[in-house]
């Protein structure tokens, strides 16, 4: 199975939804292929939520004229992940009755309650589910933006084979991947920076996980125009400026 028909099959796997035998030979081409890493990282910031959208809405106007000028066959300026991206923001746009009939329910359960716990228990998970809806909703904003731009980030002497992957727009924010980053040393954070004309401005302060993974969404910042986003590891706190050498880097 070439390279193509099993990056195509990114989507699916975010979603558990292949067979055996193609999961089998997926998660062996995963191993050593970070641009498929980052494809699943992407589908699965927003399916994660689709059960979760609080209210039914259209699809806005951008995205719908995004997606389907991605599937349509004269349209090549997208890679094939794209489409299993656009199916799963598809779907959680129009994946709000599971959500609904959930509220319903669970607010019917806390008003039968017989114990304070109970509510708090409920009360709790309502508003986690409150949280990933808004975070999926931040994602669609973003990846729906007519100003969206992807930059590529590829890794540096220091971390070669790290990549990293931004969904930049300036009007609704930053969505940004990354896989393969080396473990932390103690008391150590990875700092996001938008590189700009003037100097480098701080991004975010990141963990990734054990296996050297992580996604953010951040709003954008007033004023700030980047020409590149780069990563560097900084003191735990992050400082006004990059002090160490860049582990990620890559310009519009």
């Amino acid at each position: 199975m070439g390279h193509q028909q099993l990056e195509e099959l990114a989507g699916a796997y975010a979603f558990d939804a292949l067979d055996a035998a193609d999961r089998e030979a997926f998660e062996q081409h995963l191993a050593s292929c970070a641009q498929c890493w980052q494809l699943v990282a992407d589908t699965r910031l927003v399916a994660a939520a689709m059960p979760h959208t609080v209210t039914s809405v259209e699809p806005p106007a951008a995205l719908r004229k995004r997606i389907m000028m991605a599937v349509s066959p004269a349209r090549t300026a997208f890679p094939a992940g794209w489409l299993a991206l656009a199916a799963a923001l598809m779907a959680a746009i129009a994946g709000t009755a599971a959500w609904t009939q959930y509220r319903q329910a669970a607010t019917a359960q806390v008003s039968a309650a017989q114990s304070q716990s109970q509510v708090e228990s409920l009360q709790a998970q309502l508003s986690a589910l409150q949280g990933q809806a808004d975070t999926a909703r931040q994602a669609i904003d973003i990846l729906a933006a007519d100003d969206l731009a992807r930059i590529e980030l590829k890794g540096q002497p220091a971390s070669p084979a790290s990549t990293g992957r931004a969904y930049w727009s300036g009007t609704r924010g930053l969505l940004f991947s990354a896989v393969n980053l080396p473990a932390l040393p103690a008391g150590r954070v990875y700092q996001l920076w938008y590189v700009t004309a003037a100097a480098p401005v701080s991004a975010a302060l990141v963990t990734p996980d054990a296996a050297g993974r992580f996604t953010l969404i951040t709003e954008a910042p007033a004023g700030v125009t980047p020409t590149a986003f780069a990563m560097t590891i900084e003191p735990a706190g992050g400082l006004p400026a990059p002090s160490g050498a860049f582990y990620l880097l890559g310009s519009f």
